[in-house]
């Protein structure tokens, strides 16, 4: 007994003209939209922290809300509070620093922070040593001393 194959056709290839359709681009998900507005904050200040200035990695900064989103709605009812203008690269100290606190809020805390250190006796005793010399002066964002990339 013999089995006898025969050959299957050719499987067609789809016209040349067919084949040189532009295709329409797909829409980025979710997950590649905030990964782009991450990048994009990043280089915001060319990766350095908007607040002290500080150089900054993209895999250790963070997104930091200018206008913190526990108070956004109120300042801004009908707002994005993930809007790219709300947000700024921070080191992790600055943004942990600045939790809940509008920008003017977070210039007077950090200009307090002197007379803090003066309640410390071992602070006291070093700036009479000479070893430590306080120079108080207005506290100006790194991101006000430099424009930010759009």
């Amino acid at each position: 007994m013999s089995i006898e194959l025969t050959p299957v056709g050719k499987i067609p290839e789809p016209e040349l003209e067919s084949r040189m359709q532009p295709t329409t681009p797909k829409k980025p998900t979710s997950k590649q939209k905030k990964a782009m507005l991450r990048k994009r904050v990043y280089l915001k200040y060319r990766g350095h922290c908007a607040y002290c200035g500080c150089k900054i990695t993209p895999d250790t900064f963070q997104v930091d809300h200018i206008v913190p989103r526990a108070r956004y709605a109120k300042i801004h009812p009908d707002g994005n509070v993930n809007a790219f203008a709300n947000l700024n690269p921070s080191c992790r100290s600055c943004n942990k620093y600045k939790d809940v606190y509008l920008l003017d809020e977070l210039r007077h805390e950090i200009g307090q922070q002197i007379e803090r250190l003066r309640r410390l006796s071992t602070f006291n005793l070093a700036e009479r040593y000479g070893l430590i010399h306080c120079t108080p002066k207005k506290v100006k964002f790194y991101f006000e001393k430099t424009k930010a990339k759009q």
